[in-house]
């Protein structure tokens, strides 16, 4: 397995940069689109090969999508989400798909599309083929046609809308067996209608079978089959019928139209399912051969474990880092039902949570390509004011395209993932996209110092959408600039680096002045509302409260956590969760502990069939990244494993928190590598007992509470000097495994 400190990003893409950039120029001069003024049309290209090649390898780019069939398998659907200033290219291995002889490469291609992760423009195809010392590429005679039974594919938020009707062809056009010589060839396109084209930037999707339980055995004549799964899934299906000609079968959003015969019916989007169930109808009785259920999604590989004595915190653990697993495509998504990449989701829950629980499909621990995508995908959308929006790619511009906390959490996610990677280069990459978003807030200012905008934080903040000199507001900008200045200094930009330290400088100094209300020792919701939840919470987390103040502030959220709670909505118990763990005693622990299980109960009860969390405490539509929100604490928290930074120290920080617990166990990834832990709690014997398995070539600081003075520290069996820090003991232990007891109140080991 590989940490990421060690690895450049260069190295993940396979090709050199010379071989990229001209693959990129071959693919951009080979654009191709029917002379029809259609928007779905196929491609047909057969090649004769010799013999199987050693290598064989396709790159490939359509706007908006392509299924690529070769030899009439299906191999893939791409391209990843885009904006057509930055399109991406997939590489894909090709080898396994061809023969001897004839080899047919047929693309699907539906154009046209406006989604949550496609922006309407011009549709358009580009590939090339490379077979060992031979090379192909799309302007090389390829037929097409428009008039296919593939009906232009309409969009929808989530994805798009498939209709196939069989009975207009004489066959399959995607088979080698169809005659496509009455077709004509495609005609060339300008590729400066794009952007450069870029080798794709994250893995390719896996997709794997998903078993369910249907309602008949097949093969079985019927109308209608339910399949029964054992959770939530987001699925994309396959079937095989025999059927006569124009029967409509429907599945969730996809129609296909049957000719007569045998055949096989393959949708090419995906779709989430509620309550684990799905329901496969037809207009008339057929024969059902077979049904393949498949799960595309990015290819995190879960390392991380949770279990403790308490079942509900483990299944709710399992739960949301499974919910994780499935909104994780080609972005980090929202839920299954929008699909869009939201920048508060991901930098705020999603990159946090899929960091310490997972790997890449290479072995890369902590994986940071998809926030990394994410982050360049945000940066297309800057308009002409210096604006980001809230989500990217989409033509969407309702009233949530731009969200001002948003484009305070993409600086956010910038400077963390430089810190990370040290990836300068990429940050020099965003600098306009920054500066131009600094600039925006810096040029709201009022007379006052503060930033005039829209409060958001999310939907239960009481001033939610209110353009005014809000408290969450300023307190974002206020990270941001101090994010911006660290940034600066990182790429040696010293006048914008002391632009935003003094502007953050400003900024702290008026909201403190002008938001602080005396009479409530609190913050007010703006300078023209009374305090709220949201005032007091934010602004703690964002750093903007000075340290005399922030007992105070704390204090009034302490005493009403529990009604504080019940305010909130999933997203904003993120913030809320992490300032009572920063408590860090065993009673706050516990009582946050206890809080989770009472806000998420109904997501973990058992009659929650289709096992995935959701936006909602009321558990409807339970499909959402906002619900796995106590993963992240779970993890990070109970079982007490962060990483040191800088990244180059190779140090690691443990400190459990389990309250009450008297047992938690398992596993968090680091950049480092993945990090075990077991802790018990043994008061019959007055002792901690632990085991800590370490990446080598790594050292950690363990910091165990100790309640009163601990009596001795016992590791591997041996005495081990400790010092009593905030009622813990900490001590140091180098990379491998080791096992230990802190003896309490001077009791000795049994």
């Amino acid at each position: 397995m590989k940490a990421l400190k060690t690895i450049l990003f260069a190295s993940f893409i396979h090709t050199s940069l010379a071989a990229a950039a001209s693959v990129s120029e071959q693919l951009q001069r080979s654009f191709i689109w029917s002379a029809d003024t259609v928007q779905t049309v196929v491609f047909r290209k057969t090649i004769h090969l010799d013999r199987i090649p050693v290598r064989a390898e396709a790159f490939v780019f359509a706007d908006s999508y392509y299924a690529l069939y070769i030899n009439g398998k299906y191999v893939l659907l791409g391209p990843s989400r885009f904006d057509p200033g930055w399109p991406e290219y997939d590489r894909i291995d090709i080898q396994p798909y061809l023969a001897a002889g004839d080899n047919l490469f047929a693309f699907l291609v539906y154009g046209g599309i406006s989604n949550g992760m496609r922006m309407a423009h011009a549709p358009g195809l580009t590939f090339l083929l490379q077979f060992d010392d031979q090379t192909y590429d799309s302007n090389a005679l390829v037929r097409c046609s428009g008039k296919t039974r593939f009906k232009q594919a309409q969009s929808k938020w989530e994805g798009f809308i498939e209709t196939v009707d069989a009975q207009r062809d004489p066959g399959d056009p995607l088979a080698p067996a169809f005659d496509d010589s009455q077709w004509p060839y495609a005609r060339s396109l300008p590729g400066g209608q794009w952007g450069s084209l870029h080798e794709r930037s994250i893995p390719l999707l896996s997709e794997k079978e998903v078993q369910a339980e249907l309602s008949c055995a097949l093969p079985s004549r019927c109308k209608r089959i339910h399949a029964f799964f054992d959770r939530n899934v987001l699925l994309t299906v396959e079937m095989v019928v025999e059927a006569a000609a124009g029967i409509t079968i429907r599945i969730h959003d996809f129609t296909y139209i049957t000719q007569a015969g045998r055949q096989t019916v393959r949708m090419h989007d995906s779709f989430g399912i509620a309550d684990a169930e799905l329901v496969i109808e037809a207009t008339d009785s057929l024969i059902f051969h077979s049904v393949r259920f498949f799960n595309r999604t990015y290819p995190l590989i879960r390392l991380a474990r949770f279990s403790c004595d308490d079942t509900v915190l483990t299944r709710l653990w399992d739960q949301s880092i499974y919910t994780m697993e499935q909104v994780t495509e080609d972005g980090y998504q929202d839920c299954v039902w929008e699909r869009a990449e939201w920048m508060g989701d991901a930098a705020t829950l999603e990159w946090p949570l899929t960091r310490i629980a997972f790997s890449g499909p290479d072995s890369l621990y902590s994986d940071p390509r998809l926030i990394r995508k994410m982050i360049r995908d945000i940066s297309q959308s800057a308009d002409s004011s210096g604006r980001l929006k809230a989500h990217h790619p989409s033509d969407r511009y309702d009233i949530h395209w731009y969200i001002e906390d948003y484009a305070c959490l993409w600086v956010q996610a910038l400077r963390d993932y430089y810190q990370i990677s040290g990836d300068q280069t990429f940050v020099q990459e965003m600098w306009p996209a920054l500066t131009g978003q600094m600039q925006w807030f810096l040029d709201h200012r009022t007379a006052s110092g503060l930033v005039r905008a829209r409060e958001f934080v999310i939907i239960d903040n009481p001033i939610c959408y209110t353009v005014c000199e809000g408290a969450t507001l300023n307190a974002f900008v206020y990270r941001a600039l101090l994010d911006a200045a660290l940034l600066a200094r990182c790429i040696k930009d010293k006048r914008r680096g002391s632009l935003y330290q003094q502007a953050a400088n400003d900024l702290y100094r008026s909201f403190n002045s002008l938001v602080w209300n005396p009479q409530q020792q609190t913050y007010n919701g703006s300078t023209e509302h009374p305090p709220t939840w949201h005032s007091a919470l934010i602004p703690l987390d964002r750093g903007i409260v000075p340290k005399e103040r922030r007992p105070l502030v704390l204090q009034g959220l302490l005493d009403y956590y529990q009604q504080a709670s019940q305010a909130l909505f999933t997203y904003t118990h993120f913030w809320l969760l992490k300032l009572l763990f920063s408590m860090d005693t065993a009673l706050w622990d516990d009582r946050t502990l206890e809080l989770i299980k009472l806000r998420w109960q109904k997501m973990t009860a058992r009659e929650n069939k289709g096992y995935t969390v959701g936006e909602s405490f009321s558990n409807e539509r339970a499909f959402h990244n906002f619900g796995a929100v106590p993963a992240y604490f779970l993890s990070r928290n109970v079982l007490g494993v962060d990483v040191e930074w800088p990244l180059k120290k190779n140090g690691i920080l443990i400190k459990p928190q389990l309250g009450k617990l008297k047992r938690a166990e398992g596993v968090v990834v680091t950049e480092h590598g993945p990090v075990t832990v077991e802790w018990r709690q043994e008061p019959e014997f007055q002792r901690w007992s632990f085991l800590v398995d370490l990446p080598l070539k790594t050292n950690a600081t363990v910091a165990l509470p100790a309640g009163s003075t601990p009596s001795r520290l016992l590791v591997d069996g041996r005495a081990v000097r400790f010092r009593c820090k905030n009622g813990r003991a900490v001590f140091s232990v180098n990379g491998g495994i080791h096992r230990g007891w802190l003896e309490l109140k001077g009791e000795r080991v049994k």
